[in-house]
This record gives structure tokens, C-alpha cells and sequence, in this order.
């Protein structure tokens, strides 16, 4: 296998999953896994869940607000069924509360319904070893609990048995027997992040890259298993296992990036990007969100980066690789302020203070509101919930929120400060770099002032210790990434 190349997991997200250690022991043990699988699931999601903001922040409120009645989620899930948006579906899917992550461990809720069914009907009417048949009839008390994190160590096993068995039935055995624990367990947190549907669209193409026989290896990217095998050591620990690492698991830091060496220029960020409608945009193949970015910077829509991973859900490094074709909510900015705007739902997020509104309008004439404010007095957010049916009805509900959010909130939105440094040139004035979203800014002497974005860190350096700026601009830089004109900064640090 390749070396791992994982991200480190936070010492929050370590801190909020230690708790349940002794909980996890038991599943597991119930379950003949590893609690190494279980605790890793928990860990990676929660390492997740820390770095984004709006999607937890929206999909907890908005699918704990519709948790009304078992029988308005029975309803939620069937419609999400019948449409196949259980296991791949867009942002705005999850409108429909049961498709949503909830919860500090971001366990999907339609999953667990379809888990916890699984487990009432080959479980004897008599047993009960995971204590599951009390959700049985009360879905909205699994929300709750769901969300609170007390539920996530029974459904994460349940999820990571089905991976242990879709491996066992599947996976060469001879390939199989060869693979530590920790890498086994590493294959189970690919299946638990993928999904089975899309675990079993890709197993026809191993198959044939490997001669008829199935090799799964640990998901790349953001599919969990390659992050697992990085923080295999640290998990062992946790449960006195000196030995559960990866055979090949990184012992030192890897090498610098060397300089950039000249590239082809890119397509025009017009041309990498295609926009279906005011609410929605595609990824073309070979583009990132930074091409979004310039085009409706240049089209005087002036959002960032953190805009974009916001209303999509996504954190940070996960933009540069997301699939082509890949469906993305386009927001537009007005000072603080971001809104969304479809046929069937409108979107308006304040980053700043961490207010917002949510409409939607279903199919079946239903309509839904949504709003979360600051109480000053409670010293906590207040979601406002509201639903209008066809018929007249109206159910109402408001609740506090307190799952960390005022913790997260003067975080939660960074713009692009790039600190200004002078240069000598006969143009350019000053040259700044944001090293997490990779953005290069450039101060010409004239007073115009450019972004450049997926800007390597070697690349600024290099520009900085360029004898010639003005050249190395044009030849190293100009043409290959992605960029936009602005004028003065229109960001504000929230208070």
C-alpha cells in the first residue's frame, strides 16, 4: 500500500471522543470489532464537524426542528427513498431533514433509520444487546440522541459490521490475510464514509485493474480510510495496543515542495465552470472552487472561499478535489450578508453573527421556516421553527441551541488578509499570501490590486526571492492560476 497521507486529527476532536471510550469497548466487543474501528469513525467525523460551520450549524437546528413526530419521519425518509436520494444527494437535498449529518459526530439520520431497522428485523424479538428497540417507535428521540453524540458508538458499529461483512464476502482472501488490523480497519471507515452504494459502483472496476480479484484499498481524499492509517498509532493507545499502526505509517514529516516548475496555462475560470442557474453551479473537470471564485469576483459578486464551503458543506482542502461535474449552491455576497436563492428555497446566513432564515416551499404545497437568533439574555442562539401545511395546519416550535456554536463563532469566518509585504520592483508595491485558502495577492504600483488562487506556498517564496518580480509574475504566474481583479476590501472581521 502507498503511505498514508491522512491530515492529523485535532486534540478537540480527540478531547470530545476519549468520553466514550468505555462505551465503544462494549460495542465493539458486541459486535466482535475492533474499538479502534468504532473510536476512528467517530474521531475523523468529528474532525470534520470542528472544521466546518454552516452546514452543522443549519443541518442540526433544521433536522431537530422537523423531528416533530415518528410519523413526519417515516414520511421524510419514504420520500427520500422513493426519489434515491438516501445515499447520493446534493446540498439542497438536504432540505429533506433526514439526509442530513447531525450531531458532533455528523451521523447521518436516514442511515441510522435504515440501520436501525436492519437491526429490529435480525435481532430475536427477545434480545435487545445494543439497547436499540426503544427507537423503535420514536424517531424523534433518536434525532435527540443522535445529536447529542450518545447514540453515534451503537450505530457507528452497527455501520462498520456491514463494512466488516461487505469486505469479508467480497475482498481476495489471500490479500485480505496479508493487511494489519489497523489497515483492515481503515477499508471498514472507507466503507462507512462512502456508502455501500457507492463502495459496490467502484468494485467492478478494482476487480478488473486487479485480474478478477477484488484489492479494496483505503479511501483517498476525504473517504476517511487514508486518515485512519495516519492516526493509527495515537488510536491504538487509546485502548492499550502498542502494535495497531500501519506497516508503512509516516515517522517523519515529509520533504518540502520544491519550487513549481512552469505549467500550461489554465482554461479561463468562464470555461472551467458552468452555472445551471441562480442558485447552482458545475465544476468542469480539471476546475476548483478558487475558479468560482474569480468569475463572480470579476462579476461583481465579491465571495471567498469560506462562502463557498459554507453553504456547500465542505472544509477546508476538500475543494481541491471534489469530483467533475460536481453540483455546488453559488451564493452571492452583499457586506456580511449571504444568500441563496431557488425556485423551491431561499437561504440568507449571516457569517458575522451567526444568524440566519430558511425557506422552503415543498411538493407537496407544505412550507417551512426556519430562523436562529441571538438571545443576549440566555447567552445562546434560538431557532424560530414553523411549518404550514397544504391544509392550513400550522406547527410551531422554538428551542435553544447549544452544541457549541457561540465556541465556534468569531472563527467561523476568516477573509483574505494577506499580510502586505514591500518588494522592489518597478510595478508591483507589495505581495501578500493567505496560506490556508493559498491565495496570492499582488499590490501593483498604479494601485490596482490582484488575487491569484491554488497558489503553492513554494511558488510566493520563490516570487518574493525572485531577482525579477515583474517577470517572474508573468512566466510563473500569469496564465496558470486562477485569478481576479478587486478593488478595496469589502470584509470586516466579525466582533
Amino acid at each position: 500500500m502507498k503511505q498514508a497521507r491522512g491530515e492529523d486529527y485535532s486534540s478537540e476532536a480527540f478531547s470530545q471522543t476519549n468520553p466514550y471510550q468505555s462505551q465503544i469497548a462494549d460495542i465493539a466487543a458486541k459486535l466482535e470489532l475492533r474499538p479502534e474501528a468504532i473510536y476512528g469513525a467517530m474521531v475523523e467525523e468529528n474532525h470534520g464537524y470542528r472544521q466546518g460551520f454552516l452546514k452543522n450549524w443549519l443541518g442540526d437546528g433544521w433536522t431537530l426542528s422537523h423531528a416533530l413526530t415518528h410519523d413526519f419521519m417515516v414520511a421524510d425518509y419514504r420520500r427520500a427513498q422513493q426519489a434515491g436520494k438516501l445515499d447520493r444527494h446534493s446540498t439542497w437535498d438536504k432540505i429533506n431533514p433526514v439526509l442530513n449529518d447531525i450531531g458532533p459526530f455528523n451521523f447521518k439520520l436516514a442511515t441510522a433509520m435504515r440501520l436501525l431497522q436492519n437491526y429490529l428485523d435480525t435481532t430475536p424479538a427477545d434480545s435487545d444487546p445494543l439497547e436499540l428497540r426503544r427507537y423503535a417507535g420514536n424517531y424523534p428521540q433518536l434525532a435527540t440522541d443522535l445529536a447529542a453524540g450518545d447514540a453515534v458508538p451503537e450505530f457507528a458499529g452497527l455501520m462498520l459490521a456491514e463494512a466488516k461483512r461487505y469486505m469479508r464476502a467480497h475482498a481476495d482472501p489471500e490479500y485480505w490475510a496479508q493487511l494489519s488490523d489497523a489497515e483492515k480497519d481503515a477499508l471498514y471507515l472507507t466503507y462507512y464514509n462512502m456508502g455501500p452504494v457507492t463502495i459496490e459502483e467502484r468494485r467492478p472496476k478494482n476487480t478488473l485493474l486487479n485480474q478478477g480479484k477484488y484489492k479494496p484499498a483505503p479511501g483517498l481524499k476525504d473517504a476517511a480510510g487514508k486518515n485512519h492509517q495516519h492516526n493509527a498509532t495515537q488510536i491504538g493507545q487509546r485502548f492499550g495496543h502498542a502494535n495497531y499502526r500501519t506497516p508503512d505509517a509516516p515517522t517523519e514529516t515529509p520533504p518540502a515542495t520544491p519550487a513549481p516548475l512552469p505549467q500550461t496555462p489554465r482554461a479561463s475560470p468562464h470555461d472551467l465552470v458552468s452555472q445551471l442557474d441562480d442558485a447552482s453551479i458545475i465544476l468542469r473537470p480539471g476546475a476548483t472552487l478558487a475558479d468560482i471564485v474569480a468569475r463572480e469576483r470579476l462579476r461583481g459578486n465579491p465571495i471567498t472561499l469560506g462562502d463557498l464551503r459554507a453553504v456547500n458543506g465542505l472544509r477546508a482542502g476538500q475543494e481541491w478535489r471534489l469530483a467533475d461535474d460536481y453540483l455546488l449552491l453559488l451564493p452571492k455576497r452583499e457586506h456580511e450578508q449571504l444568500t441563496v436563492d431557488d425556485t423551491q428555497a431561499r437561504l440568507s446566513f449571516n457569517p458575522g453573527n451567526g444568524s440566519y432564515s430558511l425557506s422552503v416551499l415543498n411538493d407537496d404545497g407544505a412550507e417551512s421556516r426556519c430562523a436562529r437568533r441571538w438571545d443576549s439574555a440566555l447567552q445562546r442562539y434560538i431557532d424560530d421553527y414553523e411549518i404550514s401545511t397544504a391544509s392550513g395546519a400550522r406547527h410551531q416550535r422554538q428551542f435553544t441551541v447549544d452544541m457549541g456554536y457561540g465556541e465556534r463563532l468569531n472563527a467561523a469566518y476568516q477573509p483574505f488578509d494577506c499580510q502586505a509585504l514591500p518588494v522592489v520592483s518597478s510595478n508591483i508595491a507589495t505581495i501578500g499570501y493567505h496560506a490556508a485558502s493559498q491565495t496570492l495577492s499582488v499590490l501593483f504600483r498604479k494601485g490596482s490590486r490582484y488575487e491569484y488562487y491554488n497558489v503553492p506556498r513554494a511558488c510566493f517564496e520563490a516570487f518574493l526571492a525572485a531577482t525579477s518580480k515583474g517577470q517572474y509574475l508573468n512566466f510563473w504566474i500569469k496564465g496558470i492560476y486562477p485569478y481576479a481583479r478587486i478593488g478595496p476590501s469589502p470584509y470586516r472581521r466579525p466582533n
